[in-house]
């Protein structure tokens, strides 16, 4: 499938389309990115502000649910897991933009809908932070953030 001429945008859209499966992405909001893209001009540029433009949109509250009641809080999980991967896509080539020092507002955009995604999970996901002692570039010491899930205590 071919959603963009160049093939390394190419392989991140079909990425974010193939994240539809686990329910990370949503088909139509990944075409509809694809779309707006290819419209302004393919370039690291419009892919990143598009899709930073998506995560942005779904990280914000969820509008009310029908009849004016609050929206379930699976809508505000699912929302949030899909804020977080076009987060990702976004992150991917921020670097290739006019604004490269967004890297980490990018970044952290994402870390918070993923946070919040694990936060809604049921049973909750188990959050820590894991130590780095090893390895090139690490600083012995530092940590970075860990999130498993939890086997789902229900009997089947």
């Amino acid at each position: 499938m071919k959603l963009f001429a160049d093939p390394g945008f190419n392989f991140a859209g079909l990425f974010a389309l193939g994240a539809a499966g686990m329910r990370a992405s949503e088909v139509g909001e990944v075409l509809t990115a694809v779309n707006a893209i290819n419209t302004a001009g393919l370039s690291e540029q419009t892919f990143t502000d598009t899709f930073r433009a998506w995560g942005d949109r779904l990280a914000a509250p969820p509008a009310a649910g029908r009849h004016g009641g609050g929206s379930p809080s699976q809508t505000h999980r699912f929302r949030s897991l899909r804020a977080a991967q076009y987060y990702a896509q976004a992150l991917f080539y921020v670097l290739g933009t006019d604004r490269p020092g967004d890297e980490k507002e990018v970044y952290l955009a994402g870390r918070r809908a993923w946070d919040t995604f694990t936060q809604l999970c049921s049973p909750a996901a188990v959050r820590a932070r894991r130590s780095r002692t090893a390895g090139p570039g690490c600083r012995c010491g530092s940590s970075v953030p860990a999130a498993t899930a939890r086997p789902n205590p229900a009997p089947r």
